[in-house]
């Protein structure tokens, strides 16, 4: 079973936001150009006091494609192969060459391993200028398979090379213009984000909190939410449907409280009340 890493997201902003979960770069030999690829969001309300969260579950997945979507920033890219994988599991990617337009074959190698620590996938022979000339491209990705979706990276493959891949567990949280399965880049989701390395933020439980506060700053600590914050969002709620009415209901109830008053009849004294018996012949 895959240890699970449950990130829980207390929106204090007045605002719905839409987080998003992202994975850091690995560490990948031959050097490519990657993009962060993530399908892994959540909307949370303003000032919500539910508990809302990520649960992700360390199962490492390996994909590649091919399509007429070259790889590069803004562009939407979905593999067509994925495989589940583990450490040290050695992947053959055969890209066709094309025409006719073909997507890849991802079989295990059934002999050999990748260095412990670490997942290779090796690309075959395939011609990569004749396929570009076509406008097909090769696209490769490393990540992990959530219950919300995908998060991960993902790169141009050349051929014949042997990608060794080392992955980092250190997890971003945002809030952008993302979209699902639209390359961003690696900066773009890291700086001004809560960044989470499962080896120090997480707690005996694998559980994390997340704080997105009323200025737009992040804030982390171990464990679940506190209910303290909980109800300080609940308290908020009410602060801001109170407000603007409790002190005008309070000076009308107090203006009718006078009005009400003045409009009491008055006690008479006691020489006009004998006066006003005797005129009407009691006394």
């Amino acid at each position: 079973m895959p240890t699970n890493y449950t990130i829980y997201i207390v929106n204090q902003s007045v605002k719905s936001q839409l987080f998003w979960a992202f994975l850091s770069e690995p560490t990948i030999t031959n050097n490519p150009t990657v993009f962060a690829n993530s399908s892994t969001n959540l909307q949370i309300p303003g000032l919500s006091p539910d508990l809302n969260s990520f649960t992700i579950p360390v199962q490492y997945v390996i994909g590649a494609g091919a399509s007429n979507n070259a790889v590069g920033l803004n562009t939407v890219i979905t593999s067509n192969a994925t495989r589940n994988t583990d450490l040290q599991l050695l992947w053959d990617v055969s890209y066709a060459t094309t025409p006719p337009n073909q997507g890849p074959t991802v079989p295990m190698q059934s002999s050999g391993q990748s260095p412990a620590g670490t997942i290779e996938m090796v690309t075959n022979g395939f011609d990569q200028q004749s396929n570009q000339a076509n406008e097909w491209y090769e696209s490769m990705s490393f990540g992990v398979k959530t219950g919300n979706g995908f998060m991960g990276v993902t790169w141009e493959p050349d051929p014949n090379k042997t990608y060794t891949i080392t992955p980092t567990l250190t997890f971003y949280i945002t809030v952008g213009n993302y979209s699902a399965s639209s390359l961003a880049g690696i900066d773009a989701v890291s700086v001004g984000s809560a960044e989470l390395n499962t080896a120090t933020a997480f707690d005996f439980n694998k559980n994390c909190t997340v704080v997105y506060d009323s200025t737009g700053s992040w804030s982390h600590y171990k464990g679940l939410p506190t209910v303290g914050q909980l109800s300080a969002a609940k308290a908020n709620i009410k602060e801001l449907l109170v407000d603007d009415t409790e002190e005008p209901m309070k000076k009308y109830s107090g203006g009718n409280d006078a009005q009400n008053k003045s409009q009491e009849p008055k006690k008479g004294t006691a020489g006009q009340d004998a006066q006003n018996r005797r005129n009407k012949g009691l006394e």
